[in-house]
Parts: C-alpha cells; sequence; structure tokens
C-alpha cells in the first residue's frame, strides 16, 4: 500500500460544524459562543481548516466575518452535511 503524496488533507467533522456556524452567524465571536467554545480555539480550528485546503474560506473583519468566493461554494457543502 503507497503511503499519500504531497500535502494530505485532514479535516475533522467539528471543523466543519464550526466554519457552518460562523458562515451562519458571520461573527467568530457569536459562533465560539453558540458553540461553547473559546475565540481562540475556534480560530485556531479555522487557521485549520483553510491551511487543509490552502485556500481563505473567510475574511476577518472589525465588523465581522465575510465569506470568500470559494468559502460561499464551501458552505454549501457543509450545510448539506449538517
Amino acid at each position: 500500500m503507497q503511503k499519500p503524496r504531497g500535502n494530505t488533507c485532514m479535516i475533522k467533522l467539528q471543523q466543519l460544524k464550526i466554519f457552518q456556524m460562523v458562515a451562519e452567524l458571520g461573527s467568530i465571536r457569536s459562533a465560539s459562543v453558540a458553540l461553547h467554545l473559546t475565540q481562540p480555539a475556534l480560530t485556531r480550528s479555522l487557521k485549520e481548516l483553510e491551511a487543509a485546503f490552502e485556500v481563505d474560506l473567510i475574511i476577518r473583519g472589525t465588523s465581522g466575518v465575510t465569506l470568500t468566493e470559494v468559502g460561499t461554494v464551501f458552505n454549501y457543502f457543509t450545510e448539506c452535511c449538517f
């Protein structure tokens, strides 16, 4: 059996749920409260998810987050999962 080459992608269902909640609420803070997670833990999970796919999924701003074009498509698929 061959080992996978290159960058292996390992994501968790929790990361998908976190992304979906951030997309739905438009805020990392609101999502962290809703999911009973700390903001640093939630942010770390989002960054790991973005790193796994090597794309930016959200744009962080002072008044919340906005989905990137890729993030919008990705959000469609996470909504199908939950």
